[in-house]
């Protein structure tokens, strides 16, 4: 369909959003994370491919909200799947990834397909997974 750009106003409907529930695990992917001033990769992101109740399509995670845990400092925040190794090539230890991993119950992010996993909304009202 082609649009006239000039003829074009602004919409009035609000778009949907969907809500924090329960989705189902049916793969994951990671893809490289560029730095969009120069292009550069500057980490991979795990990215799990979910099926939510209130969706026909699947919709794709990469954010998590977990317990940070730095000094004597806890605090709930929503970080970047960020894929980090430890020195062996596993998930390190403490990473966002990992935390996240112990929460379900399970020791590789292949394990979490066809598992259901919680959802939040985080404070931009996008979904994240939920993991603390």
């Amino acid at each position: 369909m082609e649009n006239n750009l000039s003829e074009l106003g602004v919409g009035t409907r609000e778009p949907i959003r969907l809500t924090a529930k329960k989705v189902k695990v049916v793969s994951f992917l990671t893809e490289n994370v560029e730095k969009k001033s120069t292009g550069k990769v500057v980490g991979e992101k795990v990215c799990l491919i979910c099926k939510h109740p209130d969706k026909e399509e699947t919709i794709e995670l990469s954010s998590i909200t977990c317990l940070v845990i730095k000094g004597k400092s806890r605090e709930v925040k929503t970080v970047g799947a960020w894929l980090n190794l430890d020195e062996d090539g596993q998930i390190a230890k403490y990473s966002s990834l990992a935390t996240m991993l112990n929460f379900y119950k399970v020791g590789k992010v292949s394990e979490l397909v066809g598992k259901e996993i919680e959802t939040e909304l985080d404070d931009s009202g996008y979904l994240s997974i939920k993991a603390y």
